[in-house]
């Protein structure tokens, strides 16, 4: 008789393999744990009513516990909550879930109010999957049971954008970069993407404040290049005198060699708001991190000229378009 046929006839009509009707193996005590053949293991259970009670297997192979919490080559850790099914690794990583979630991680566990170390000395890495997105999370290093505080190092939502640390999903499909910019320093990395406003302050060198209407600043900021746009229209100067350079502030920092002066690339419309008012290109030079000057044209040399309050008017306007490299 065959194999197969023996094992047939060992099947109860109540579901129950009796071994020991079986050639070849050894006898099976009724808690369903097995024991060697004569080459390898088995692994054995015992079968009643449809139900599976867990056998005991060769050494490293999978546990269970009483709340049917998995482990390979690992012991399942007592305070998961009940209602959780966990499966545990060898060497801290374990996969588990809970309605409407579905969650796998490094060196921790779940206490039913924190997540918590499961070892000392190493980070605690988590990434969950809801309906509402995909989370990459991690802690820094802890002790073993102490509470770990994880932070998002990457958030995925449905058609919406991929958010880096510290930013939020958007809807549509892009790169969201945090408002903060957290610069690296690899030189070939791209850490920051801004689009914005901001006000440029714009006075003289002689400290003489310019009251603008109409004005505009607007920015694009992509790593360390920045593109600016702004103006005015209809100027006056609150300065007793109007002299001194025409200065505005910069929305970044910019990079400035150490002892020299930045020029950038930049355009402005000539017109009368100057001591010298013959028509001429003009453009700004950054010899601050802050802030911008205004240069002219003369023949073949490139002056500072000044601002001259006196020749504005109701139709007065600037429009300037920047570029430059910023610190970071």
């Amino acid at each position: 008789m065959s194999r197969a046929s023996n094992l047939a006839k060992a099947i109860g009509a109540d579901g129950t393999l009796n071994v020991s009707d079986v050639a070849g193996l050894a006898a099976v005590a009724s808690s369903g744990s097995a024991s060697d053949l004569s080459t390898g293991t088995l692994p054995i259970a015992r079968i009643a009513d449809g139900a599976v009670t867990y056998a005991k297997l060769s050494t490293g192979a999978p546990v269970w516990d009483s709340n049917g919490r998995i482990g390979v080559n690992a012991t399942p850790n007592t305070n998961w909550p009940t209602s959780w099914s966990v499966g545990e690794w060898q060497g801290g990583n374990a996969v588990w879930g809970v309605q409407g979630q579905f969650q796998m991680g490094y060196n921790n566990y779940y206490d039913g109010t924190n997540y918590r170390f499961k070892a000392t000395g190493n980070r605690a890495l988590r990434y969950i999957q809801t309906d509402s997105g995909h989370y990459w999370d991690t802690s820094a290093s802890g002790t073993a049971n102490a509470a770990a505080t994880f932070e998002t190092q990457m958030q995925l939502g449905h058609q919406q954008t991929l958010a880096l640390r510290g930013a939020s999903p958007q809807s549509g499909t892009g790169i969201t970069f945090p408002a903060a910019q957290s610069a690296s320093s690899d030189a070939n990395t791209l850490d920051d993407y801004r689009e914005g406003s901001w006000t440029p302050n714009w006075r003289t060198t002689n400290g003489g404040a310019i009251t603008v209407s109409d004005s505009y600043a607007y920015y694009v900021k992509v790593g360390r290049i920045v593109y600016i746009k702004l103006g005015w229209y209809a100027a006056t100067t609150s300065a007793s005198s109007w002299s001194g350079v025409l200065r505005f502030d910069l929305p970044f920092a910019a990079y400035v060699p150490s002892g020299g002066r930045r020029d950038v690339t930049a355009t402005i419309p000539s017109i009368a708001v100057f001591t010298d008012t013959t028509a001429r290109d003009a453009f700004f030079i950054v010899d601050n991190s802050s802030y911008a000057d205004c240069y002219t044209q003369n023949g073949r040399d490139w002056n500072n000229v000044a601002y001259y309050g006196n020749n504005a008017s109701a139709t007065t306007y600037i429009h300037v378009s920047l570029t430059y490299e910023s610190n970071t």
